[in-house]
């Protein structure tokens, strides 16, 4: 099936395939997914076969990937403290005093205006997201805020002109990471910025990747760079898959993976985020779990 593939990036043939890992997620099968297509020069990983971006829409509009997903209490705050690393990122990068306006695609439960409002305090001028789960947006749309925030059925409703937008791991679920990455850059202000993140080739250490259709890795980055005509700022790995070290970090990770679970009920948030930061380590570099690519137009 791969031998006439060529990579979405670079034109180079797959180097060797390997298993989609769906765990027993029957959604990979229903979207024929059974391989993972390997670029032998950027090493962008690709589900085949290829499923159209229509056909990817039409599964997530069907609330099949969508149940459930938030509900867990350890997951809600692991996600906020995504969200406050996402934010400090790209704070040295914001020049100037000026109003922003913000676009939040793939927007969960919101944090993202949360920490904004925490740590760019008086510097928003509107909050719009983008989130497809109603349930999620309703959350979002219940925030008390000191600016006003919009939800956006998609980036088709979306003006240019935002000077921070955020694509928290929503990259590696479309079909064309090109048209995605183009788009976004035109919906930037001349000063603006785009963090996205998307796990580091998950495909070698998750037994369910489901439903990711693109597994990225730097040089990938570098060839999407070129590609949609932006701007590179920063790429990087980072994370640690927990337990990830032998016998010992193992049973260290459990501890710290129960000790959350408490915190995430009755703790303060400062223990919460002191043990998710431990669990996680999203100062180490290097072969990450995850990716953060920073971006402006060119």
């Amino acid at each position: 099936m791969s031998a006439d593939y060529t990579c979405l990036l670079c034109g180079a043939g797959a180097a060797r395939t390997v298993r989609y890992p769906a765990g027993t997620n029957a959604g990979a099968a229903q979207l024929g997914w059974r391989e993972i297509a390997l670029c032998s020069a950027c090493g962008l990983g690709v589900a085949l076969p290829r499923v159209a971006q229509a056909r990817l829409d039409e599964f997530y509009r069907s609330g099949a990937y969508w149940q459930g997903i938030g509900e867990n209490p350890p997951q809600v705050i692991h996600e906020k403290a995504q969200a406050e690393v996402r934010v400090t990122c790209c704070l040295p990068l914001l020049n100037g005093s000026a109003p922003l306006t913000v676009l939040d695609v793939g927007a969960g439960h919101g944090w993202i205006a949360d920490w904004l409002e925490r740590l760019l305090p008086g510097r928003v001028a509107r909050y719009d997201f983008a989130e497809p789960d109603e349930r999620l947006a309703a959350y979002i749309g219940h925030k008390t805020l000191t600016f006003p925030s919009a939800r956006l059925r998609g980036l088709e409703e979306a003006r240019p002109g935002y000077d921070l937008v955020f694509l928290n791991h929503v990259l590696e679920h479309v079909a064309d990471p090109v048209d995605t990455t183009s788009r976004i850059a035109r919906l930037l202000s001349s000063r603006g910025i785009a963090y996205v993140e998307t796990p580091d080739s998950d495909y070698r250490f998750k037994d369910d990747v489901f439903p990711h259709t693109l597994f990225f890795t730097p040089a990938a980055f570098s060839r999407l760079t070129a590609r949609a005509g932006v701007e590179q700022l920063q790429c990087v790995s980072f994370g640690r898959w927990p337990g990830s070290a032998g016998a010992l970090e193992r049973l260290s990770s459990a501890v710290l993976h129960r000790a959350f679970a408490l915190s995430a009920r009755i703790g303060p948030w400062q223990a919460q985020r002191a043990l998710d930061r431990a669990i996680w380590r999203y100062d180490s570099t290097g072969d990450g779990i995850w990716l953060r690519w920073i971006f402006r137009r060119a």
